[in-house]
């Protein structure tokens, strides 16, 4: 049968897209790496426009930071020249806990080997004759249609892998900032988790490969007094775990609130000017 072409949910589809472009991108040579505010602020036809050669391989928070590193990996594979990007957010520093589920995902789409049981079970009998069946052929051939706003805009999970592809790693954020409701506590911190990820993530990449990082943006309106202070203090710790080079690459850390979708994302017109402003600060 067939290998399972993972399309059968929207985080499924990131995740075996970017594995994908990180394969088979062997002629670039600088890559944006993160969550998803990688995956839907860097606009990389703006950074072609401006002369940068890139590819966007944001996935999602859930992973972590050292699977980040893992996608990173295979991008530098024969690239020592490599310049890797990590773009993180706020809120994907301060989460707690790692995603086991997504990180099997990814690595199952690197590896793309599955794995079955020698000896068989009865209780495994619907699994092999549905779902594995459903998983290797179905996903492949017949579309899997996306829900609410995500759907309005891409229709399916193969139109999203589609234009994530054709767009160098960029999708579209589709929902509207709403300052009225409650997004949470907007007291930024960094996890336990993250230091040593950090560091594994630093040791997925070759000898010579240049690293930055990217803090994201958050609305004005959830931001609280001394938000700047705090994400310079956070950005400081993170690029010495993961040995970034210099200079750091500081843009606003945060932003009016119409210019998000949510507060993790820019919408697509803030999203092509928050890469313009990134070619700026890099031509510098």
């Amino acid at each position: 049968m067939p290998k399972k072409p993972h399309l059968g949910d929207p985080d499924s589809t990131i995740i075996s897209t970017k594995t994908q472009l990180a394969t088979t991108s062997t002629e670039k040579h600088i890559a944006f790496i993160g969550d998803s505010s990688c995956l839907v602020n860097i606009h990389i036809p703006t950074l072609k426009d401006h002369g940068i050669d890139a590819i966007n391989l944001g996935t999602l928070s859930y992973l972590g930071i050292d699977s980040f590193g893992r996608l990173a990996q295979r991008f530098c594979e024969n690239k020592t020249d490599a310049q890797i990007f990590l773009v993180l957010h706020p809120e994907c520093i301060r989460i707690v806990e790692s995603s086991r589920e997504h990180q099997r995902i990814l690595e199952a789409t690197l590896e793309q080997t599955t794995v079955h049981s020698t000896q068989f079970q009865l209780e495994d009998f619907r699994k092999i004759t549905v779902d594995d069946f459903r998983s290797r052929l179905l996903d492949g051939w017949l579309p899997t249609p996306l829900k609410g706003r995500l759907g309005y805009r891409y229709g399916f999970t193969h139109n999203l892998r589609n234009e994530i592809w054709s767009t160098g790693g960029f999708m579209e954020e589709t929902a509207k900032f709403d300052a009225s409701i409650s997004h949470g506590s907007s007291e930024y911190r960094i996890a336990r988790r993250i230091q040593s990820e950090c560091t594994h993530f630093r040791s997925y990449l070759p000898e010579g490969v240049k690293v930055r990082l990217l803090i994201s943006p958050i609305p004005q309106s959830h931001a609280t007094r001394g938000h700047e202070k705090r994400i310079s203090e956070i950005q400081s710790e993170i690029e010495k775990w993961i040995q970034a080079d210099s200079p750091s690459v500081n843009l606003p850390s945060v932003l009016p609130d119409s210019s998000f979708g949510t507060v993790t994302h820019l919408l697509p017109n803030s999203a092509r000017e928050y890469s313009r402003q990134l070619c700026a600060r890099l031509s510098q």
